[in-house]
C-alpha cells in the first residue's frame, strides 16, 4: 500500500503545529521504508501535503526534504 500520511488536527490548530505533525509523521514513515521506491512513493502520494508545507513555511519544507534525502542516502549505503 502507498505510504499515505493520515493527519487529523483540531480545528483552529496553528499552522506551525500542523507542520510539526507532518514532519513527525514523515519521520515515522521514513523509518519504515525499505527502498528508494518506497521513498519516492511516499513523496508522490503525499505531495499535496508537502506542497502545503512549502507554501506555509519554506524553511520547514527544506528540512522535510532533507529528511527524505538523508533516508535515501542511508538506503543507498546499505
Amino acid at each position: 500500500a502507498p505510504w499515505q500520511l493520515k493527519l487529523t488536527a483540531d480545528e483552529g490548530l496553528p499552522m506551525s503545529e500542523w507542520i510539526k505533525l507532518v514532519v513527525d509523521a514523515s519521520k515515522m514513515g521514513l523509518e519504515q521504508v525499505t527502498s528508494e521506491d518506497d521513498i519516492l512513493n511516499m513523496f508522490k502520494v503525499n505531495r499535496t501535503i508537502f506542497d502545503k508545507v512549502k507554501a506555509e513555511d519554506e524553511e520547514q519544507h527544506i528540512e522535510l526534504m532533507k529528511l527524505f534525502k538523508t533516508r535515501k542516502d542511508e538506503l543507498k549505503g546499505e
